[in-house]
Formats: structure tokens, C-alpha cells, sequence
């Protein structure tokens, strides 16, 4: 089969015929019809300190959207010929210790996650794939027009386990830091979905907040400064109740971070899903006074892609405003260089 390889951090990758890959017992073989790239990529295979790497060569590619092509003998929810979306985020759990994570074709992203990362190291910038069959949902065969859209489920599983860290509830009021990113457009996109009874965004990218302002009359924004007394009053202006805050934030510095926490009314709860860089400064007296609570939240539940499938299928959560961009396996390479300029609701998807 053809597949994208890394064969040296920070070099291009290569078109290159692999063996396809075996199926494990516990596992299934999709044949991928597309799959998210997303938009840091490129410091993902520079190998960026701080990340556990697959060892090279290795195929890189997160999520796919497929079908089924192999099933494993351990494995009797599947069929032969089934479209799925499969979800890279695989879980090691055991009773009394903590547990280890991966994302398949990227990174281990607990310290001791090499053996796992070791097993499952090839992902889906391939003609073939093989994931958990944990990791993997059924979607409806009459959704199979839509593969490039769907591949976006990539970041709304991430962007729905933060809602869910929040004890999101249909009525709440949100406010969205980072909103103008990837993880923060499909933030607004799910809450308007799930009943919002307002959504704020702060952004930097005036362009896209205009464009996020269109898709629904709840959903309003800011555009940040920098200066968090002015940023503060903006957002106050708003005059809003804010329940949760959501920070996918990737600023370099942790003004607007500031400013988010700074909304929540008494009792409200922050989730932190981005990449601010920095140590964020935290009044202990406000958050005792005002009993607010801050949460991380790395990926997701298991059950929030079925969950999110659901919701399309049912026609609650519209993917129409998607904006994907399709590169084809061979143009891997130009698809890394154009992924960073997709903001917003911006996509870029690779098809075999």
C-alpha cells in the first residue's frame, strides 16, 4: 500500500509502498477514506522537545474516517464493509496506577507510553490503518458522501470532552478563549448545537470572529488587544453570566487566559484545553471567594465520538459550515505547509 513516512525528524515526508497492516486481535483494518491533519503538524515531526515520538520510520496521521476492511478475532461489533470514524486516542488503564496514553501516528503523551506508542506507532496518512476497536464508531452508510467533512470529528471529540469537563448543561452561558483556533470555532460550533443560551468568543483574527459571529444570532465576540483592563471591560460590556469558560487558547503569554477566568460568575468553571505557554497567575483569594473551579482537559471519554455521531445523524450538529480543504496523499507534504493557516472552522483533510 502507499503511505506517507517519516523516516528522519524535521524532514519531509516521503511517498513511499509499505506492507499493509496486519490486523491485531483486538483491533480492525480500515481502508481510509480521510483523515485530519492538523494545524501545528509541522512541530509535531520536527520532534519538539518535550513530545515522546514514535520511533522513525514510522506512518503519522491522527484520526480516520474508513472502511472496514479486517477484523480482528477478538472483535464482534464490526462488519465487514462498515463506514467508522476511528479515534487515535488510545487508553492503558489498570486498577492502582495511572494511566498511559498515545495518539496514534503522533505521540506518546504520558511519560511511560513507549511500549504502547511502540505497538501502535503507524497512523492514517495511509490507503490502510489499524486502530483499537475501542477507539473505533460506526457511523450510517448514508453518511458516506461526507468522509472529508466527518474527518473533523478529529477536533470536535477534543473540543466536546472540554464541555463535558465543564458540566456543560443545555442554557448555560459560554465564553470561548481561543475561539479563532481550530479547538475554539468547533467549541462555539457544538454549544450553539447543544442549546447555548449565549456564546462569547475572544480572538485575535478579527477576519474569522466576523465569520463565527454569522453563524448564529447567540454567538457574539471580542477582539482582543492585549490590554486586559480594556480586554476585561469588553468583555464586560457583554454584560453576560458567564458559566463556563473554555480556554483553547495557544497565546505565548497568558493575558487573555486572565481575562476568561476573570468572567466566570460565582461558582463557574474554567476548562483549560490549549497551549497557553507560561505559568498562568491565579488570585487564590478570588477563586476561594468565588468557589470557581479549573480543570484540564487533554483529550476525551471514550463514548464522545458515538455521542457526537449520534448528533449528526440526527441532524443537531450541522458540519455544512466546515470548511475542507483536500489534499490528496501525494500532496501530503504542501497539505503540512498549509495547515497552520487554517483558523476558525478551516480544515484540512488528506485522502489516499
Amino acid at each position: 500500500m502507499k503511505a506517507a513516512r517519516l523516516n528522519t525528524l524535521g524532514e519531509p515526508l516521503s511517498i513511499e509502498d509499505v506492507p499493509r497492516p496486519m490486523v491485531r486481535a483486538n483491533g480492525v483494518v480500515v481502508r481510509v477514506l480521510s483523515s485530519h491533519m492538523m494545524s501545528y503538524t509541522n512541530e509535531v515531526f520536527r520532534g519538539d522537545e518535550g513530545r515522546l515520538s514514535p520511533p522513525v520510520p514510522f506512518t503519522p496521521g491522527l484520526s480516520a474516517v474508513g472502511v472496514v476492511e479486517e477484523i480482528g478475532s477478538d472483535v464482534s461489533d464490526f462488519a465487514l464493509g462498515d463506514l467508522v470514524f476511528c479515534n487515535p486516542h488510545v487508553v492503558d488503564a489498570a486498577p492502582g496506577r495511572d494511566p498511559e496514553m498515545i495518539l496514534i501516528g503522533w505521540f506518546g503523551i504520558t511519560p511511560g507510553a513507549g511500549p504502547l506508542l511502540e505497538k501502535w506507532k503507524n497512523g492514517s496518512f495511509a490507503e490502510f490503518a489499524g486502530y483499537p476497536a475501542r477507539c473505533v464508531t460506526k457511523l450510517d452508510p448514508g453518511l458516506h458522501d461526507q468522509h472529508a467533512q466527518l474527518a473533523h470529528l478529529n477536533i470536535l471529540t477534543v473540543a466536546y470532552g472540554a464541555l463535558l469537563k465543564g458540566d456543560w448543561q443545555p442554557g448555560q452561558t459560554l465564553l470561548i478563549n481561543g475561539v479563532t483556533g481550530n479547538i475554539g470555532a468547533s467549541t462555539a460550533l457544538l454549544a450553539l448545537a447543544l442549546g447555548a443560551k449565549q456564546v462569547i468568543g475572544l480572538g485575535r483574527d478579527q477576519e474569522v470572529l466576523t465569520t463565527l459571529e454569522q453563524l448564529d444570532a447567540r454567538m457574539r465576540c471580542v477582539a482582543l488587544t492585549g490590554d486586559t483592563t480594556a480586554d476585561a471591560e469588553a468583555v464586560a460590556q457583554m454584560h453576560a453570566r458567564v458559566d463556563l469558560c473554555i480556554d483553547a487558547s495557544a497565546a505565548p503569554d497568558t493575558a487573555s487566559t486572565e481575562v476568561a477566568l476573570g468572567s466566570l460568575r460565582f461558582g463557574g468553571t474554567a476548562v483549560w484545553v490549549g497551549g497557553v505557554q507560561g505559568a498562568v497567575p491565579v488570585a487564590y483569594g478570588v477563586v476561594l471567594i468565588k468557589e470557581i473551579t479549573i480543570r484540564g482537559s487533554y483529550m476525551y471519554e471514550p463514548a464522545c465520538p458515538a455521542t457526537l455521531v449520534q448528533m449528526i445523524e440526527a441532524g443537531v450538529l450541522d458540519l455544512s459550515c466546515i470548511d475542507t480543504q483536500v489534499f490528496s496523499l501525494a500532496q501530503v507534504n504542501e497539505a503540512i505547509e498549509h495547515a497552520p493557516s487554517c483558523k476558525g472552522l478551516a480544515s484540512v483533510v488528506i485522502q489516499p
